[in-house]
């Protein structure tokens, strides 16, 4: 199934800025004055094997006698990137495009300079996209975005969420969505969660892709619309798919056996090591309580576990790993309810205690699950000291994982604390249920099939990742390289330890490249810069930061992704905005979010994207100036 390139009426009027604004991860939606009505939400989504990319577009009428400014909110997903923005004045779509920053940055101010209307878009802050618009009189203004993101699996399956609460609160005259989902291999039990009585599913006969559909006038939408769905189970050594551009080859090979091909699953010991400093006083602290109380109670029986807390000093509710038997995940149910919160931040002892606690064991997988919400403020208070300190200490190879909860953590630092030892950082929002997300990151590690993988494919160049760890039951291994046009096959070679022991993996895949599979060398691509940008936030040389960013630079251009190294610029005639016709009102001509500047996209061939994943999130600058302005 081919996604389409679809066509919507839009028109225009004077729009003054577009800013993604620094915010909470919430879906929000708010308004600067009032009357601006959202005529129409329109959105196209396409799925290629995990690979989503959303259209959407939003259509506004001021049906007032007089000019109104209002300002609108949109938030995407975390883990998704905007690749492209444009506006309709006046009947055409005008796009930006990626420039180098500082050549953009210098762009914009020429064109502030010299009285025209610009728009800058760069890489700054959290991901809600947002836009201030002046609506002229009786007119339409029209704001196209596109996004992508990969849908990684998760216990539960994999969920594309479509953040339609966005617009909660207002009357939309018209809402029209539709998902379209394509596999290589048969999707389960695809669904609507949150609109399961508005929504149509269809499937093609053999299985292998199916759409969601929504419709609707005069609606007022309050949640987000989930799909879900499943997928049949691969072979043990994964599949691979190819594309070819003429110049280059890359593979895609998902690998993700189940527990029934390892003899089970392998037993684990984590170490919680839990904040309660005054700072977690209230909501964070009882909302700690209420997961970790629920998250030991889960621990399987085979499983060790250990529990410290701290504030300036770190107080151990067991000095040694304790099996999980029932008594005593009761215990310690017990104990975390009982959790005060006062004093200061000692991470720096905190996690050297909690390393001391592990005794090797190589049949089990030793992680630690460490949670804070603010700065060390107690002890060792130097970020990067703290960092030599753990990676020094931790010689058995201990993976950590850090949640840090609320807007008051040191977001780089504990990056790179938790990908200098073998884990992933993750932010908890403060402001929504925090235990919910704290149950759901533990689910995704809560049952350890494989650790210490290597992964080897001949030939096989650019791989990336270049080393995973640990495979968790419910999640798979997504693995992109490149080879030369003409190759035959691809041999792929693993080990790893499993429960019974160490396993070997291997397959020759014989190259069959799709020339409909493009979407594999975007990803290659977006792949390769998120490599690049976790080297740079550990990495302490500036001269390598700095070339390891320049490769990051060439690759967003080449193909066209905003990063915090390149930036979209957008330039508009005057006369578009200061000479507004009967046109407008009626909606002005069509309107196609498909193309833009130096970016060619089509749903159904290459995608362009920027990239966006665990970085900071995007802020839109788009200031549009008149030239002629008053004072």
């Amino acid at each position: 199934m081919n996604a389409k390139n679809f066509i919507f009426p839009l028109a225009a009027a004077a729009v003054l800025a577009m800013v993604l604004v620094s915010l909470s991860p919430m879906f929000v939606a708010s308004a600067e004055g009032t009357g601006v009505q959202l005529a129409a939400v329109r959105t196209r989504t396409h799925i290629d094997n995990s690979y989503a990319v959303t259209n959407l577009w939003v259509n506004l009428r001021n049906p007032s006698d007089a000019d109104i400014e209002e300002t609108f909110q949109f938030q995407i997903p975390d883990d998704a990137f905007i690749s492209n923005f444009s506006l309709t004045l006046r009947g055409k779509t005008y796009y930006a495009t990626v420039m180098e920053k500082a050549e953009a940055d210098k762009a914009y101010q020429d064109a502030k300079d010299s009285g025209n209307n610009a728009g800058l878009v760069s890489s700054r802050g959290r991901s809600t996209f947002a836009y201030s618009v002046n609506v002229a009189a009786r007119s339409n203004v029209s704001v196209g975005l596109r996004y992508e993101e990969f849908i990684a699996r998760m216990p539960t399956g994999y969920r594309y969420s479509l953040p339609l609460s966005s617009f909660a609160g207002r009357t939309l005259d018209n809402v029209d969505v539709r998902v379209d989902i394509e596999y290589d291999r048969p999707i389960l039990d695809l669904r609507e969660e949150n609109y399961p009585n508005s929504t149509q599913v269809q499937m093609d006969t053999g299985g292998l892709s199916g759409a969601v559909t929504y419709q609707s006038t005069g609606t007022s939408l309050s949640k987000d619309m989930n799909v879900t769905w499943q997928l049949e189970a691969l072979p043990l050594n994964g599949r691979m798919l190819f594309y070819e551009d003429g110049q280059t080859g890359y593979f895609f090979h998902v690998f993700s056996p189940e527990a029934s091909d390892l003899g089970g699953h392998m037993p684990k010991d984590v170490v919680f090591v839990l904040d309660k400093s005054g700072s977690m006083t209230g909501t964070k602290i009882a909302q700690l309580k209420d997961a970790f109380s629920s998250i030991v109670m889960e621990l399987r029986s085979e499983d060790r576990f250990a529990i410290l807390t701290f504030n300036s000093q770190v107080d151990t509710v067991y000095k040694a790993l304790t099996p999980a038997t029932d008594t005593n995940k009761q215990e310690a149910a017990n104990k975390i309810n009982g959790i005060p919160a006062g004093g200061n931040t000692n991470i720096n002892q905190a996690l050297l205690d909690g390393l001391k606690m592990f005794d090797g064991a190589t049949t089990r997988v030793p992680m630690i699950v460490f949670l804070t919400d603010g700065l060390p403020t107690s002890g060792v208070t130097v970020t990067d000291t703290i960092r030599t300190n753990i990676a020094g200490a931790n010689t058995m190879g201990v993976r950590i994982f850090v949640l840090g909860v609320g807007n008051d953590v040191d977001f780089v630092f504990l990056k790179a604390l938790a990908l200098e030892n073998k884990g992933y950082a993750l932010k908890i929002s403060a402001d929504r249920d925090a235990s919910d997300q704290i149950q759901s990151f533990f689910d995704t590690v809560a049952l350890p099939l494989l650790r210490d993988i290597t992964l080897n494919y001949n030939p096989g160049s650019n791989v990336l990742p270049q080393k995973v760890d640990t495979l968790f039951d419910g999640s798979e291994i997504v693995v992109c390289g490149r080879y030369k046009p003409g190759t035959r096959s691809i041999k792929f070679e693993g080990t790893a330890i499993s429960t019974s022991g160490t396993r070997t993996f291997g397959q020759e895949f014989t190259v069959q490249a799709s020339q409909d599979k493009t979407f594999i060398k975007r990803y290659w691509s977006y792949a390769k810069i998120r490599d690049l940008t976790d080297k740079i936030s550990v990495e302490r040389d500036d001269k390598v930061r700095t070339s390891m960013a320049g490769e990051a630079t060439d690759i967003a251009l080449e193909n066209g992704f905003v990063t915090p190294y390149t930036s979209l610029f957008v330039e508009i005639p005057d006369e578009v905005v200061s000479k507004p016709t009967s046109n407008e009102a009626a909606g002005g001509g069509p309107y196609d979010l498909s193309t833009s500047g130096n970016q060619r996209y089509k749903a159904a061939t290459a995608p362009g994207f920027e990239m966006f994943l665990l970085l900071p999130a995007l802020i839109i600058v788009a200031l549009i100036i008149r030239k002629r302005r008053e004072g």
